[in-house]
């Protein structure tokens, strides 16, 4: 990795360049008005980015992908016919226990009412 372009890119996160990026990006993409929240010692930077109001499920998802989703999910449920944890869970689809991987496979599932 170029230590200079870890640099620059710390540098921008650190004086809030990155938010005029964002905006407009956002813009160009046709796309609402992201929102940054801070607190008073600015501690912390919130920002919601919200998805472009005329896109649609059907147009983010790939044949390919839901053809590897419903693989998975077969997998999953058949892995599952005795109780199982997360971790263990995660561990057979080759996947590491990071928590958005937990949370995204929860989300598939409970999508297609496999889980509550």
């Amino acid at each position: 990795m170029n230590l200079q372009w870890l640099y620059q890119n710390i540098n921008d996160l650190i004086t809030g360049r990155w938010i005029p990026k964002i905006r407009k990006g956002m813009k160009s993409n046709g796309s609402p008005e992201p929102i940054f929240e801070t607190d008073d010692e600015r501690t912390y930077v919130l920002t919601t980015l919200m998805i472009h109001l005329e896109a649609t499920i059907s147009e983010q998802e790939n044949p390919q992908v839901s053809e590897h989703v419903n693989e998975q999910t077969i997998q999953i449920l058949d892995f599952c016919k005795i109780s199982r944890k997360k971790q263990e869970i995660l561990n057979h689809i080759g996947l590491s226990t990071f928590y958005l991987n937990y949370k995204n496979i929860y989300f598939l599932l409970s999508k297609k009412n496999f889980c509550q």
